[in-house]
């Protein structure tokens, strides 16, 4: 696998999130904060990272439609990418990301007036939508690790010299 391959591999990806923003998942069931916290450990660039997540939202958003809390979102994940650069493991920095996300995001429900009489009966009732988040981050990080350390071991896969030029 040469750069080219790897940028084709990163189009793909960034086609998919795209396809799959598009045509839905069940509700909060996503792999986007998942790629927020994984690409930069492929590509080793966080801010290209970042704004490949942001990108995806944002084209994806003007064609589903703007909300309130869209710069809150793009901030969350933009953190989540620039976290999952820093961190070493994958799982806990998941975790904290989706965390973060339940307790911002659901912050800006309530004080939007889309919530209901109070903040801890907000975050309350976004727990169910927020677990599967949760599972589906985790779900998708495994993906991607498990994914990724099969083609380091492969004894014909130059992957990892691709990965640190």
């Amino acid at each position: 696998m040469n750069k080219y391959k790897l940028i084709q591999s990163v189009v793909f990806l960034f086609i998919g999130l795209f396809l799959i923003r598009l045509i839905g998942l069940p509700a909060n069931f996503t792999p986007i904060i998942a790629v927020a916290v994984f690409l930069p450990r492929i590509i080793k660039n966080t801010y290209l990272a970042m704004l490949f997540v942001i990108t995806v939202m944002m084209l994806t958003d003007f064609m589903l439609g703007l909300y309130d809390g869209m710069l809150w979102t793009y901030l969350l994940l933009a953190l989540f990418a620039f976290f999952g650069g820093l961190q070493r493991n994958l799982y806990l920095t998941g975790i904290v990301s989706v965390l973060a996300w339940h307790l911002v995001i659901n912050f800006f429900v309530f004080i939007s007036g889309h919530g209901t009489l109070s903040l801890a009966m907000t975050y309350a009732q976004a727990i169910p939508f927020d677990a599967r988040l949760l599972f589906s981050t985790l779900l998708f990080l495994a993906s991607f690790d498990y994914s990724l350390r099969y083609l380091e071991s492969l004894p014909w896969h130059n992957f990892k010299n691709i990965l640190s030029n």
